[in-house]
């Protein structure tokens, strides 16, 4: 499979994880080297956001231009922010539909997909607070998810409708409004943009 980066071709002659692994090693190395951290792939000229493993998967045998595209971490510092303002804004309508859905005793398939979506942006939040310095001062934040998350495993596990709707409703969306003023007090970021 070949890739594009720093314009060179740079060819990935195995599939396997340990080969696409240290191939990403030497390119995060470079990168590094450069000022520079890892942001997305181009396939076609299309961004692809999705990890390499899965690229791979998909692109294998096909002859597509695959360029890996690096930033300065004050820019991908800035996209994460734009990243989850649009995360959270997303799920508060969806969720204060949910937490009524909840309350009206409702427990279909789609209701325990977006619960499991819900989750998972739960783990993707704490991961970004967590491992960046997204904000300055993070620990309420990371707080409030780990406390959350911790009631929201209890709850699906239980299948309380009641306690999920309670927790969106008390818990979640006013962590998720105290992230987006958080992000936006910190740098001025504009809030719908």
């Amino acid at each position: 499979m070949q890739f594009i980066f720093q314009d060179q071709a740079i060819h990935l002659p195995e599939r396997d994880p340990g080969a696409v692994r240290q191939f990403m090693e030497q390119i995060n190395k470079a990168l590094n080297e450069n000022g520079l951290v890892f942001s997305h792939f181009l396939v076609s000229g299309m961004p692809y956001y999705g990890d390499i493993y899965s690229l791979v998967d998909e692109y294998w045998n096909k002859e597509l231009p695959v360029e890996i595209v690096g930033i300065t971490e004050e820019e991908w510092l800035s996209e994460a922010k734009r990243e989850i303002l649009g995360y959270v804004a997303r799920a508060a309508g969806i969720l204060q539909e949910l937490s009524q859905t909840l309350y009206s005793g409702e427990s279909s398939p789609a209701v325990w997909r977006q619960m499991s979506d819900l989750s998972e942006g739960m783990e993707y939040l704490l991961k970004i607070f967590s491992k960046t310095r997204i904000l300055s001062n993070p620990d309420p934040i990371i707080s409030g998810i780990q406390s959350v998350s911790g009631q929201l495993v209890q709850a699906l596990e239980a299948r309380d409708l009641v306690l999920l709707a309670d927790l969106i409703t008390y818990e979640i969306l006013p962590l998720f409004q105290q992230i987006k003023e958080r992000l936006t007090a910190e740098e001025g970021t504009d809030v719908n943009g």
